[in-house]
């Protein structure tokens, strides 16, 4: 019995073959795969790359009759090019990336898969680790002036050092602060102003995360349209009307 399994196995590997099987990847980074296929018996088939430590349930990411994840449609593609070969190629790896994948063609009774090992590190190069993040700085895009021509109010926030930084901004609140937006950019207008509060932004990646100052807003007429607000920060206030 397991001489004919090792047999189906070679068998198996003969009808698709792959230029990688484990790959380490740095943090940003791209991935490319090329694999080769017997193209008299597969030629038409579908063929499809999906995650999972299982060949029978691993979840379909992509595949060549056009469906792809929505986390994939900005940074991947599988390619048919028949007699050149099936490329796999995912840009952007980020470190949940990281895991078991299968590169597959889909067959009557039992498709043909090969497993596929990535592994994304921290290290982008022998010399470069990521850099940790600083405390962010937080200030006005916008002036009282333009928001009073009916503008939202832009604060940035923007951390001088650090690699692949990310952003969110929260309202403080309690127990727990409350998720605002994911961006270096937050945009205040009457539709999301509806109490007084205080504001802050977190600077982020995979090696450490700082929070800005507090940004204080104070409601002075709530309004759907034309409230009035004042906005602290960094020791100016400003009034606005929006």
């Amino acid at each position: 019995m397991k001489g004919l399994y090792i047999l189906l196995l070679a068998q198996i590997s003969l009808q698709l073959q792959c230029d990688k099987t484990k790959i380490h990847v740095p943090i940003g980074g791209t991935l490319m795969i090329t694999c080769n296929y017997k193209i008299n018996q597969f030629r038409f088939n579908n063929k499809y790359w999906c995650a999972g430590d299982s060949r029978s349930s691993c979840d379909i990411l992509m595949d060549t009759d056009g469906y792809t994840h929505a986390s994939y449609r900005t940074r991947a593609q599988i390619i048919d090019r028949v007699s050149k070969g099936l490329i796999v190629y995912i840009r952007d790896l980020k470190l949940d990336d990281s895991g078991i994948y299968w590169v597959a063609i889909d067959k009557i009774y039992a498709d043909i898969m090969t497993r596929i090992q990535v592994t994304v590190t921290k290290v982008r190069n022998i010399n470069f680790i990521l850099e940790a993040v600083i405390k962010p700085h937080i200030w006005p895009l916008s002036s009282p002036v333009m928001t009073c021509w009916g503008q939202p109010s832009v604060f940035r926030c923007r951390s001088e050092r650090g690699t692949d930084v990310r952003y969110t901004w929260y309202r403080v609140g309690h127990p727990n602060n409350i998720v605002l937006h994911h961006s270096t950019d937050l945009y205040l207008h009457c539709s999301n102003i509806t109490e007084d509060s205080q504001l802050f932004c977190s600077a982020f990646n995979d090696v450490s995360s700082q929070s800005s100052e507090f940004v204080s807003l104070q409601l002075l007429q709530p309004a759907d349209r034309d409230c009035v607000y004042l906005i602290s920060s960094n020791g100016e206030i400003n009034l606005y009307i929006d």
